[in-house]
């Protein structure tokens, strides 16, 4: 397939340029780190695989390789105990993740808070996904997700509703913000939509050859989707018409993707792809043309998205290092080594002022401040250099400034609380508090 490069990605794509930063003052700025080896969970245990989970070297390479999926290694709660791949609450200021095979963790990422573990005994965990609208939570293990309720910040340890689709293992999950949703990927190389207002009615989408291991609903359009395979196809759905409307061979298989909007280019239908040796793509989904291809990192990237509120791409390496990118050349503004080891996880919170981290027993709160753009030739840009200085050219026209805080897993008291301000994300349709 032929690439549509513009001029800056191309001279980044073919000469290495991707690596030079731009002189814009943008500022990541470290506040308090902890960095612990012992949580509350069990350490060691069994694991589906039949090793001791430390050992168990082999199960945590599978996770991480969507390729070795197709091997008979099965244990994803492995991987589980290490690593903090947390999902983010849409309205409150919460993140959750699993905390070994049989608990599940609510923390509060404005105060650093722990507020609820709960242990699920009747079945395991792999992963779980806010379903914010309806105060549920989607929780799978091997081959079934299971639907429960939270009551006054409290989980039910207890499913009120369980499904499976013919015993295939779940790969993942994702939830729609807006419409009653639940998005999932299977071994059984098909991707299936769940309807909770229509007693859980599942709509089974076939194409893929290989096993779809990922999958993503796109944050503002609400008819749009995507599904990637380990043979390294994605495929763009329409929920409208329950089909596809493109396949995007990217080569091999992504660790991450995401499905955004341009909030300065023409193409409003950017798709971002990681790859594990590095590569960062850009792919306007609607064409099927890519737009951008560059080395972003020298690790696995575990995370890529185009910032909601302000014109950068932030990506997020496996080996801890955070980087900005202009939305406009795609070349490197900053980068910033966080220090989380194995990172496999970043998001930005309801409000978009912060990242969140997560990477192995720890997470990590990255404060992005933008500041307000001060238009050239007034009072107040004369006021403002009088004061700062010359302001650098950069894409936000200012300075932006990052404060990073980072929280053990086992809730330290004497950890510093990191404050956000509270808004709403924007969302069409209003704002659902729990």
């Amino acid at each position: 397939m032929a690439d549509k490069l513009s001029g800056n990605a191309v001279d980044r794509a073919t000469m290495g340029g991707g690596t030079t930063e731009r002189e814009c003052g943008l500022q990541l700025l470290p506040k308090l780190r902890r960095d612990r080896d012992v949580v509350r969970y069990k350490d060691s245990y069994t694991g589906s695989c039949g090793l001791d989970s430390n050992k168990c070297r082999a199960c945590q390479e599978a996770f991480r390789n969507p390729r070795a999926f197709s091997s008979d290694v099965d244990c994803h709660s492995c991987e589980a105990s290490f690593l903090v791949r947390f999902d983010v609450h849409p309205f409150k200021p919460w993140i959750m993740f699993v905390a070994g095979t049989h608990q599940l963790q609510l923390w509060n990422y404005e105060n650093g808070g722990n507020f609820e573990c709960c242990d699920i005994s009747s079945h395991a965990i792999y992963s779980a996904k806010f379903i914010a609208k309806n105060q549920w939570i989607a929780m799978h293990d091997h081959d079934t997700i299971y639907i429960h309720e939270v009551f006054d910040d409290v989980i039910d340890g207890e499913p009120f509703q369980a499904i499976k689709s013919r015993g295939s293992p779940v790969t993942d999950m994702a939830v729609h913000r807006r419409l009653p949703y639940l998005l999932t990927g299977f071994r059984t190389r098909h991707v299936e939509l769940w309807n909770w207002d229509s007693e859980w009615k599942r709509t089974a989408l076939k194409g893929h050859s290989e096993m779809v291991y990922m999958v993503k609903f796109h944050p503002k359009d609400k008819d749009t989707f995507a599904s990637a395979s380990s043979d390294g196809v994605i495929k763009i759905w329409t929920m409208t018409k329950m089909r596809e409307s493109q396949t995007i061979q990217v080569g091999s298989a992504p660790s991450t993707m995401e499905l955004c909007r341009s909030r300065k280019r023409q193409q409003s239908s950017l798709l971002i792809v990681g790859f594990h040796e590095g590569l960062v793509e850009v792919w306007d989904y609607r064409t099927g043309l890519r737009l951008a291809s560059w080395d972003g990192h020298n690790h696995s990237v575990q995370a890529a998205f185009l910032h909601p509120q302000s014109p950068f791409i932030f990506t997020a390496s496996e080996d801890g290092e955070v980087k900005a990118w202009s939305e406009s050349d795609y070349t490197a503004v900053t980068s910033y080594s966080s220090g989380v080891k194995n990172l496999c996880s970043m998001a930005y919170c309801r409000d978009s002022k912060a990242l969140i981290l997560g990477g192995e027993r720890s997470f990590a709160i990255v404060k992005v401040v933008v500041p307000e753009v001060v238009p050239k030739g007034t009072e107040r840009e004369e006021v403002q250099e009088r004061q700062t200085g010359p302001t650098r050219n950069c894409e936000a026209n200012g300075q932006e400034q990052v404060e990073a805080q980072a929280h053990s897993i086992d809730g330290d008291d004497s950890a510093t609380s990191a404050k956000t301000e509270d808004s709403s994300d924007g969302i069409d349709g209003g704002v659902f508090l729990w």
